[in-house]
């Protein structure tokens, strides 16, 4: 008897539980919510958008304020804010016209009040002012993109060439914050071809194609041969001139930083961190496009994780000269040409041992750095490195140093 009461209450449980409920507000409602004060509101203009200050209408089932607006790009968009805040960011907006936003006090129980609308002008857009600095100029293998990003702004630079209809068509996509960036889109023939730009952000606005004045025809680039290479390390020349740094730590060779193999590295000794430097001697004069750099990348653990990406001795900062003396320079400084400052990026900005599938990527594909266009000829190279991933080491460890260029001149 008890095993038939026992079953009926479950059943009923189970019955009651498969009952449609329907979504309703939380509170019940206390009155439809007065206006947001329109007297307390004040407008901050920013790029692409404003700051919009206000009063919280009085009344204790407030839940929100509300925003509705629509960009330049017709796309209809609502911001909102808590009752503790006092502010709403409406942002999107590309052109500097006058824009209207609708605001509206909410309560618990999703009722709004009436609106009360807001004018305002925004600034340019990161957008735009991006626009307006690309440069698109003949580089190694393809096209060398040049533009600025005042507001380091996440935007996505859609880089263009024709196919064989000669239209043009997405090539590779960047995403970037980066105050400034100078990218070549390469593997291209020296054959004139149209290239373009598009530059995108986060609300889906979009400038027009951005195109050369010129079609470009790329220069050819060749891998330099590191067969006629050799590292050098030059003795000290006096006060004041610091010699350069075996790489020869920790059983490690000169030779492996150009020997082809990203799976071994040249590693200094201790303590010689800061200010740590090789020379390249490339065996011709040739004019330069790139270097590419490998970090040291051996991995621990059975889960396959690489700790040396972006952490200890890997090389972080540094400055590369170069010189076409007829035999080997010395470590006087001032008998080379600074040629450009480099920084080893991390591409998910992420902090300490972490890093993202993008980020290793990059390091396993090895990092680019453009060297500036009509620098000239040299035949050799110096590295001087000024700061590394980890602050607490005093080595540097760099897995490969590749070169490229218009080949022998």
């Amino acid at each position: 008897m008890k095993t038939i009461y026992f079953s009926v209450i479950a059943c009923l449980f189970l019955l009651s539980s498969c009952e449609e409920k329907s979504l309703e507000p939380t509170s019940k409602s206390l009155g439809k919510p007065g206006p947001v004060v329109s007297s307390t509101v004040t407008t901050t203009p920013i790029a692409g958008g404003v700051v919009v200050k206000y009063r919280v209408p009085d009344a204790e089932d407030i839940l929100e304020v509300r925003a509705v607006y629509t960009l330049s790009n017709g796309q209809e968009r609502e911001e909102s804010a808590s009752f503790y805040a006092n502010q709403l960011t409406l942002e999107g907006f590309n052109d500097t016209e006058e824009h209207t936003a609708l605001l509206y006090a909410v309560n618990r129980a999703q009722e709004k009040s009436d609106p009360i609308s807001v004018k305002f002008t925004p600034l340019e857009s990161s957008l735009s002012k991006a626009a307006k600095t690309v440069q698109i100029i003949t580089g190694f293998g393809g096209p060398t993109f040049i533009w600025e990003n005042p507001d380091r702004a996440a935007l996505a630079f859609e880089l263009l060439t024709e196919d064989e209809t000669s239209t043009l068509r997405p090539a590779n996509i960047l995403t970037s914050t980066l105050a400034s960036t100078q990218y070549t889109l390469r593997g291209y023939e020296p054959k004139p071809r149209k290239f373009g730009l598009i530059i995108r952000d986060n609300w889906g606005n979009a400038s027009d194609i951005i195109q050369p004045a010129a079609v470009i025809t790329p220069q050819v680039e060749e891998k330099l041969d590191k067969s006629i290479m050799s590292i050098l390390i030059l003795p000290s020349s006096g006060a004041g001139n610091k010699g350069d740094t075996p790489f020869t730590g920790w059983g490690a060779r000169n030779e492996s930083l150009i020997n082809d193999n990203i799976d071994d590295n040249g590693h200094t000794a201790g303590n010689t961190m800061p200010e740590a430097s090789f020379t390249l001697n490339l065996g011709v004069s040739t004019t330069l496009s790139r270097v590419v750099l490998h970090q040291r990348r051996d991995m621990f653990g059975t889960d396959g994780t690489t700790w040396y990406y972006y952490n200890f001795g890997n090389p972080k900062t540094f400055t590369v000269y170069g010189s076409n003396a007829a035999t080997v320079p010395t470590s006087d400084w001032s008998e080379w040409t600074k040629i450009a400052d480099f920084e080893l990026i991390k591409p998910s900005g992420l902090d300490g041992n972490e890093f993202s599938a993008d980020d290793r990527a990059a390091a396993d594909a090895g990092h680019d750095f453009d060297f500036p266009q009509g620098i000239g000829a040299f035949r050799f190279l110096r590295f001087q490195f000024h700061s590394i991933w980890n602050d607490a080491a005093t080595y540097l460890h760099i897995a490969e140093v590749t070169t490229y260029g218009a080949g022998v001149e």
